[in-house]
């Protein structure tokens, strides 16, 4: 069979499965049998595809989320497993290496697709019935037509059985046309265009070959500058160093003054840098001190996301630096040398402002953005070990780019594997004699957790009671607090039951399927 007709029945099939799958369902059983019957299309249409380390990574990426989906059934899990499959997509049209330009094709991939789909709906090719075929049939049959309507209407006036035998026909006909859509809605018809739509972007290869070609002109090392007049001339006029040294940076010793202005701004950073560590070092490091933390509460909260900013900011002057034939400069030992400093003093920021976000967990508790906040402090202290990596190896920005996109994909991807709402009340009722508890945050969290706070009610009772009081919040009580929670747990227990009385086997998870027995057992 041709790869082309092959390819239109897997998206017609696909079509059909995804609709059936996904209409008016959750994501669940039904994301498994549409990824592996993804996969297995893709197998037969494009044997070659599957080979190659970054694909068998990326599919496995994608296969773990899938997992998670099936298992812990969690918005994060499905975002996560929607952004793998957008990898993988880009990934099959072209053997990228790096995350970010796959991404980048699998974009442009849906937005040609969609564009294809919507230019084929409104210029249709209208069949050409000036053919000789037509010419020659519709002469054949425009009289025995004629003949055959007058002859019909002669007898229906005669037999009245005729008549009524072709009144019932029309009838039944404009009956089941009526009847098809009513039950076929507006909704259920976009439903299906756009399942349409998916299964061209799973199966169908677009001929886009833009990020592809950028990504072959990308290398991992740093190479020498030709000295060629024209290329001087060109890289002095777009550096921005080259702007600042001004008639400097066009002598023989350009690399040289460059190499100053450098070791000088590092040295003036490490200095800055090093006054505030050592204010770290005293008021979060030292045991004797962490006392003081007590009323630095607002600070350690709104102080965090300037001093991330400021490590990212540190990245990007460091590359800055460290670009060109600066990096095959024999004197250029003094600049590394302050850059290591001034990196290695950014990674004992990092791992401060880590302990900052770590107290303010151990007296308010975990929630979304503070788990979030260790998981970006994790990568940029990575990022900042690959830029060490950079200045002693001669690695590019695209070596920094490829090293670090992969890492904070699979980080993501492993993050899928925990149910991160389940882990949050299990900690912040846990430690509820130290973590001040957000009764309210609490019960916003997904249906997963109902038995958790049902089994620790008393609880959060008592902390629900402390917290208006403590802050004041405008909130009527117009019952009991016990009597409230109670109402509030209940209203979620019962959407949850409808809910999965409306959805088939289709949108089975484990998480689903556990949290169901264990409500209808009580």
């Amino acid at each position: 069979m041709k790869t082309k007709t092959l390819t239109n029945l897997c998206i017609a099939f696909l079509s059909i499965a995804l609709y059936g799958l996904l209409w008016q369902q959750k994501m669940g059983l039904n994301v498994v049998l549409l990824t592996c019957t993804t996969i297995i299309m893709r197998q037969l249409i494009y044997p070659h595809s599957y080979k190659g380390f970054t694909t068998i990574l990326i599919t496995t990426m994608l296969l773990l989320t899938m997992l998670s989906v099936l298992i812990n059934n969690s918005n994060w899990s499905k975002l996560i497993y929607t952004c793998n499959m957008l990898l993988y997509i880009g990934n099959m049209q072209y053997k990228h290496t790096t995350v970010l330009y796959s991404i980048a094709t699998a974009c442009h991939h849906v937005i040609i697709v969609f564009s294809n789909i919507i230019s084929g709906i409104f210029y249709l090719k209208i069949p050409n019935f000036q053919s000789k075929f037509f010419n020659k049939w519709k002469r054949f049959l425009v009289l025995p037509i004629i003949i055959c309507f007058i002859f019909f209407i002669l007898y229906s006036t005669v037999n009245g059985v005729l008549l009524s035998i072709v009144a019932n026909l029309v009838n039944n006909c404009f009956q089941y046309i009526t009847h098809f859509f009513n039950y076929i809605s507006f909704e259920s018809f976009s439903f299906f265009i756009f399942c349409f739509q998916l299964a061209c972007v799973l199966i169908a290869v677009t001929s886009n070959t833009t990020y592809f070609n950028k990504e072959q002109q990308q290398y991992l090392v740093e190479s020498r500058l030709k000295p060629n007049k024209y290329l001087v001339k060109q890289y002095v006029k777009k550096s921005f160093f080259a702007k600042l040294l001004g008639k400097y940076s066009n002598s023989t010793l350009a690399l040289k003054h460059s190499a100053t202005v450098g070791t000088i701004s590092f040295v003036f950073l490490n200095i800055l840098l090093l006054f505030f560590n050592y204010q770290d070092v005293k008021y979060i490091w030292l045991p004797k001190q962490i006392i003081i933390l007590n009323t630095m509460v607002t600070f350690v909260h709104e102080g965090t996301y300037t001093l991330i900013f400021t490590i990212v900011l540190a990245i990007g002057i460091v590359v800055a630096f460290f670009k060109g034939n600066i990096n095959f400069y024999k004197g250029n030992k003094w600049l590394q040398y302050t850059a290591t400093i001034w990196l290695v003093q950014n990674a004992f920021l990092t791992l401060s402002v880590g302990k900052r976000v770590m107290l303010y967990i151990q007296m308010y508790g975990l929630a979304y953005r503070r788990i979030a906040v260790l998981f970006f402090l994790l990568a940029t202290f990575v990022g900042l070990i690959t830029v060490l990596i950079k200045i002693y190896n001669k690695k590019t920005i695209f070596y920094l780019l490829t090293i670090n996109t992969w890492f904070i994909a699979i980080l993501l991807t492993i993050t899928t594997t925990l149910n991160w709402d389940k882990l949050i009340a299990i900690y912040n009722i846990k430690n509820c004699n130290t973590v001040q508890l957000d009764v309210p945050f609490l019960l916003t969290l997904s249906s997963a957790t109902i038995p958790i706070l049902e089994s620790n009610l008393p609880i959060l009772v008592s902390q629900y009671k402390v917290t208006d009081e403590q802050y004041q919040f405008d909130r009527e009580i117009n019952q009991d607090v016990a009597k409230k929670l109670i109402a509030t747990l209940a209203n979620k227990k019962q959407t949850f039951l409808t809910e999965q009385k409306l959805l088939s086997w289709y949108s089975w998870n484990y998480n689903d399927a556990q949290l169901y027995n264990i409500l209808k057992s009580k």
